[in-house]
């Protein structure tokens, strides 16, 4: 069962009904901006998609820092790497912000950034206190 997707460009502003590619990832407008896959279902179901990405990716990038690698540094590259985290969050809710002013699928896909950017910053703020309370994952 294939569900049908909306793609948008963001640099045109309008839905594209044939992007040029060939590779589903790389799909392009007829301009050669790079096009976006606005996401079927619920905000929620979005949101915890990417609450466990967010948690399992920062908990792989943190976990040798916190266990084999201890060493002086090891608690600020932990740090800068949440600080990390949560600058591309405020990048992703302010680019959020700024493409949910425009109507149809681009208003879609802005709340979709906003609530993609909230869940990472929930769990860059998870995994900092439970690296606040030297609780290692």
């Amino acid at each position: 069962m294939t569900r049908e997707q909306t793609l948008v460009c963001l640099e045109c502003g309008t839905v594209i009904d044939r992007p040029e590619g060939k590779n589903r990832l790389l799909k392009k407008c007829a301009a050669g901006h790079r096009v976006q896959i606005v996401q079927t279902g619920p905000l929620w179901k979005i949101m915890l998609g990417s609450f466990l990405i967010a948690v399992t990716m920062l908990g792989v990038a943190i976990h040798p820092f916190q266990t084999a690698w201890l060493n002086g540094s090891s608690r600020v590259i932990v740090w800068a790497i949440l600080a990390a985290s949560l600058a591309f969050s405020g990048y992703l809710g302010f680019r959020g912000k700024s493409i949910m002013n425009e109507p149809g699928a681009l208003e879609t896909l802005g709340r979709q950034y906003i609530v993609i950017a909230f869940s990472r910053t929930l769990a860059a703020v998870v995994l900092g206190a439970m690296a606040a309370m030297r609780i290692s994952y």
